[in-house]
């Protein structure tokens, strides 16, 4: 799996909207911020997201189909979790 890299655009997908975001990485026992370059596989991160517009979302365990998203990187999924 391809690292994730700070400071670099992703696509954020959740749906059918794709929007542009950067990863800022957490340590994940005392979720402070981390001054790491990359997060690596199985690591936990924030992701930050530069909306061009608003985008629907909703919690996993109230619609499943909103509550799930993808990161990817030049047409590559790298990452994946849930809201």
């Amino acid at each position: 799996m391809d690292e994730i890299r700070e400071g670099e655009k992703y696509k954020f997908l959740c749906a059918t909207q794709e929007i542009e975001g950067i990863v800022e990485k957490i340590d994940v026992e005392t979720l402070e911020r981390k001054y790491d370059e990359k997060l690596k596989e199985n690591e936990i991160g924030k992701v930050k997201i530069s909306l061009e517009k608003p985008i629907v979302m909703e919690d996993f365990n109230s619609l499943p189909e909103l509550g799930r998203f993808a990161i990817a990187k030049e047409g590559k999924l790298i990452a994946g979790g849930r809201i």
